[in-house]
């Protein structure tokens, strides 16, 4: 006969393990993602009031109304740091919320400027 407190405690084991698992990859992952941002999008601009740092800190600041008109930050992830589950719940909700879709279009928009400036230059200096 099975005890039912053990069956529990054997499934919260196995659940335990998996969320350890699953958030040592998610902080391996943000790492990866945010060097990646690092190395090739910075200084650029990021979109949803996002700024990345030459030394890997990467922060989101959402505006606030106090009587002097100061930032509130929401989000300070540095590279190579042990993120908290706040952070990680915080990061995930940020790709949710179209991050990565409004980081591409800056940096297609960016591309497109590029093309067509270099375009002109070029056929400026053939002339």
């Amino acid at each position: 006969m099975n005890d039912p407190m053990t069956t529990l405690i054997a499934r919260l084991h196995r659940a335990g393990s998996e969320n350890s698992k699953q958030t040592e990859e998610f902080r391996t992952a943000i790492d990866t993602l945010l060097r990646w941002i690092k190395d090739n999008v910075y200084p650029m601009r990021l979109p949803c009031n996002c700024e990345m740092f030459p030394s890997g800190e990467f922060v989101r600041t959402e505006l606030s109304n106090p009587p002097h008109g100061t930032h509130r930050e929401i989000l300070h992830i540095t590279i190579g740091h042990r993120h908290t589950v706040v952070e990680l719940n915080t990061f995930a909700r940020l790709i949710a919320d179209g991050f990565l879709e409004r980081l591409c279009e800056e940096l297609e928009g960016q591309s497109k400027s590029f093309k067509q400036t270099g375009g002109r230059i070029q056929s400026f200096l053939k002339k």
